[in-house]
């Protein structure tokens, strides 16, 4: 899929700025990193792609107990090419990001990437941050019940759970 499906080039832009400006912005997966590599321990898997990786904090986390990440990433230069699938894809506190247009493209994108299981979290409210432009960082705020009919439109959802701002989940 080409990536001017997933993402427009003015928000392209806001990313790639905010990721400069914003040496703490895309650190919610390194906050997920122990439930990771639990996950990875017990269902044997030893490569994650981390879809929306940031700054590539989850790769820095998992990568000494034996745990291999690939970041993918269209706000930060070098991580914006497509990569291969893998078992286990992780998107981490980034659907939320994504332009309301370009939804659908990249929950198809996600789905051809992910061959066994995706691990993905998803917050509900408004982003503490806000962008260069003045717009709030979260482009989709919506409930739970929303984005349930989203995911189960492309993937089989197998587990749900509410965390604090908004919830995880387990699909295939």
């Amino acid at each position: 899929m080409s990536k001017s499906n997933l993402i427009s080039d003015e928000y392209k832009q806001l990313q790639i700025k905010t990721h400069e400006d914003n040496p703490e912005w895309g650190r919610a997966a390194q906050a997920n990193a122990s439930a990771i590599l639990k996950f990875c321990k017990d269902n044997g898997f030893k490569k994650v792609l981390d879809y929306g990786c940031g700054k590539q904090r989850l790769r820095d986390a998992l990568a000494p107990h034996g745990i291999e990440v690939s970041g993918y990433d269209p706000g930060i230069p070098g991580l914006d090419v497509s990569p291969p699938p893998h078992n286990l894809v992780v998107c981490i506190d980034v659907l939320e990001h994504i332009e309301p247009e370009y939804l659908d493209d990249v929950l198809q994108d996600i789905r051809r990437l992910t061959k066994k299981i995706g691990i993905f979290t998803i917050s509900t409210r408004p982003a503490e941050t806000i962008l260069a432009d003045g717009t709030n960082a979260h482009r989709i705020i919506e409930p739970s019940s929303w984005w349930l009919d989203r995911l189960c439109r492309v993937f089989s959802v197998h587990m749900f759970t509410r965390e604090k701002d908004g919830f995880g989940v387990l699909v295939q």
